[in-house]
């Protein structure tokens, strides 16, 4: 009799333990799968923007540099006179040296000059040669450049032959026409595609994610493993779903695309976000596998199931040993056995999530004894409502502005309506303390469940650590919201900012300036000492903008234009900023040496309720204002003799 007792208690109290744990198991499972889900699609959408801008960046410097050879009069002297002077030894060598200037400036693969006139190729190293008119038509660059409008074109070439060692180059081709608009050459320009792989191999070590570039056909252009002339075919790769893969590759929209490859199980496997490079037509794909997420999901449950078997067999040698000692004290046993229980659940279930509770929605109150002792962990006085206790538990564990938003999310009220709704659980990211001094990020979650036992509604309450997660989010936010050149923040980030201050306009609380600063003369700088001098005028510039509005967030809106919001003391104070400004900028043009001169228009308004019906007015008038003031420098400049200083 004594041993059928033992045996009944033991696998009741072993049905009760593995259910309560594979229910706990289940939903921390499916819980952490979807969270998975999504930080997968924000990262992978994150980084796809930050290497789409970084690649438009490195497209468009060798597009200027063409446009800048396209446009000198030298070459199209050069080209209207060459038939007279081929036979000029220096006339070739002048050319020559002319190539060899920007090949070694910027260290092109290739940089050549075409005479559709004479068919003379000429290259920087010397190596040129003669094109029949017939030879000309079957260039590539030749018939594209006659089918389009376009000033340029670019195209991609792989030289697989043993001493260029499977070298691959970007060539952007520039028209050269006369003043009637007869194409008298062109001028070519070739980029090595290193960099583009560099850049993608950064973000693979980085964020674990890989980035390939890809043709229409699906032929790998560029990835972290493989280059073009390999002709790796992603259409034909083993395992791939063909049918998702060519609808990346028929992407050819503005914005982002985002796709789910599904795994042999039908489960969400990899998400792929494509963006498209119409100059290059190419497609710019960006992938991260669930794989390794789901690998360490599934250790940490076998993990977790071999710590509670153990557990298991100690309580149930626990268990017969108290029973065959005391049978007399059966029921001081069972209650104890009940707190033992309890002790080993909460042990179990806290290595997965924190403060885990369980509340009676129906009855407003909570639904077991270790709810009970939580809530009075919490400073809740005994046999006070879920409701009323929601208060003190936000008092003491969050940061005062996420406070109301737990308890809008949490009321009894509101769990019911979203039951109601249909909602299985509710969701709630805030920043919570343990030592009412410092905070970190959690996510509160409270999963719905109708009881079987009596039909009434219980919410089991889990709160999840996500500090490393947000503080991921907010390293790739600030990295897509800066500007890479000056470090100040960029237009992005200026149009976020414009939005809530539109905000505040409507609201009627909005108290600011907008200051707008334009770089003087950058074009001559950048023709005269080329773009690197170009880019530390514009460094400089920024520089000099920051030491005066020290208290103002700059933003880079432009190539060469910057705006400053003014708020505080450096809106109360901006007449005399304005005039200091003014007065180094004085300084600054005075400078020996044009290439150090430093010389910035700027225009400043200030919101005024009377006049502005949004951020834009007052921006349109700071720019305009601006303007003024360019138009004021530049006729100074004139009076002055500083022709330079006319151009932009």
């Amino acid at each position: 009799m004594k041993n059928r007792v033992v045996l009944k208690t033991n696998i009741m109290i072993s049905l009760i333990i593995a259910t309560g744990f594979l229910l706990i198991s289940a939903i921390y499972y499916r819980i952490s799968y979807n969270v998975a889900l999504e930080h997968i699609e924000q990262v992978s959408d994150l980084t796809s923007e930050n290497i789409y801008q970084q690649i438009l960046v490195i497209l468009d410097k060798p597009v200027d540099v063409s446009a800048i050879m396209a446009n000198n009069t030298l070459l199209r002297g050069f080209l209207l006179q060459e038939s007279d002077r081929l036979s000029r030894e220096e006339h070739t060598e002048t050319l020559q040296k002319y190539l060899q200037g920007y090949q070694s400036a910027y260290g092109y693969n290739e940089v050549f000059l075409v005479s559709f006139q004479t068919g003379h190729f000429h290259s920087y190293d010397g190596e040129d040669q003669f094109l029949s008119q017939e030879d000309l038509k079957k260039k590539l660059y030749f018939q594209d450049l006659s089918n389009t409008d376009k000033d340029y074109i670019m195209y991609v070439e792989s030289d697989e032959s043993a001493e260029a060692g499977n070298r691959t180059t970007l060539y952007v081709i520039s028209k050269i026409p006369d003043s009637d608009g007869t194409l008298l050459g062109v001028v070519g320009i070739g980029v090595p595609v290193d960099q583009f792989q560099t850049l993608i191999q950064e973000y693979n070590k980085e964020f674990g994610v890989n980035v390939s570039l890809l043709d229409s056909e699906g032929i790998i252009q560029i990835s972290s493993d493989y280059m073009r002339h390999e002709k790796v075919n992603v259409l034909e790769a083993s395992g791939r779903n063909g049918s998702i893969w060519q609808s990346v590759l028929d992407w050819e929209e503005d914005g982002a695309g985002g796709f789910w490859e599904l795994g042999t199980t039908g489960q969400k496997q990899t998400y792929m976000v494509v963006r498209y490079l119409p100059d290059i037509e190419w497609h710019l794909v960006v992938e991260q596998n669930m794989d390794d997420l789901l690998s360490g999901l599934r250790s940490q449950m076998a993990v977790i199931m071999a710590v509670f078997f153990i557990i298991l067999l100690l309580v149930l040698i626990v268990v017969i040993g108290t029973v065959q000692s005391f049978d007399r004290q059966i029921v001081a046993i069972t209650a104890a056995h009940e707190q033992e229980r309890q002790a080993i659940f909460i042990k179990a279930t806290n290595q997965l999530f924190e403060d885990i509770y369980e509340v009676d929605i129906t009855n407003n109150r909570p639904a077991n004894l270790a709810s009970e002792a939580y809530f009075a962990r919490m400073g809740v006085p005994e046999g006070m409502s879920f409701g009323e206790s929601l208060p003190i538990i936000a008092k003491k564990r969050f940061r005062e502005e996420f406070r109301q938003g737990y308890l809008d999310a949490f009321s009894p009220e509101n769990v019911l309506k979203a039951f109601q709704n249909g909602e299985g659980s509710i969701r709630y990211e805030c920043m919570a303390t343990n030592d009412e001094k410092n905070y970190y990020w959690i996510r509160v979650i409270g999963e719905l469940i109708v009881s079987e036992k009596d039909g009434t509604l219980h919410m089991l309450v889990y709160r999840e650590n996500i500090e490393k997660e947000k503080q991921q989010e907010y390293r790739l936010l600030t990295k897509s919201l800066t500007d890479e050149m000056t470090g100040v923040r960029n237009k992005a980030a200026f149009q976020e900012v414009s939005a809530k201050l539109d905000d505040d306009i409507n609201e009627g609380k909005a108290v600011f300036g907008v200051a707008m600063f334009d770089i003087n003369y950058l074009k001559w700088v950048n023709d005269n000492y080329g773009h690197d001098a170009g880019d530390q005028l514009i460094i400089g510039a920024c520089r000099f903008i920051c030491s005066i509005f020290k208290r103002s967030p700059v933003y880079r809106i432009g190539g060469d234009e910057f705006s400053a919001i003014l708020m505080g003391e450096d809106l109360e104070a901006y007449p005399a900023l304005l005039e200091e400004f003014r007065a180094v900028i004085e300084r600054k043009e005075g400078e020996e040496h044009p290439e150090t001169k430093v010389s910035v228009a700027q225009g400043i308004a200030v919101y005024d309720s009377t006049r502005d019906r949004c951020f834009t007015d007052v921006f349109r008038r700071a720019d305009e204002a601006m303007y003024r003031n360019k138009a004021e420098m530049k006729a100074r400049h004139r009076e002055l003799g500083l022709g330079y200083m006319n151009v932009r």
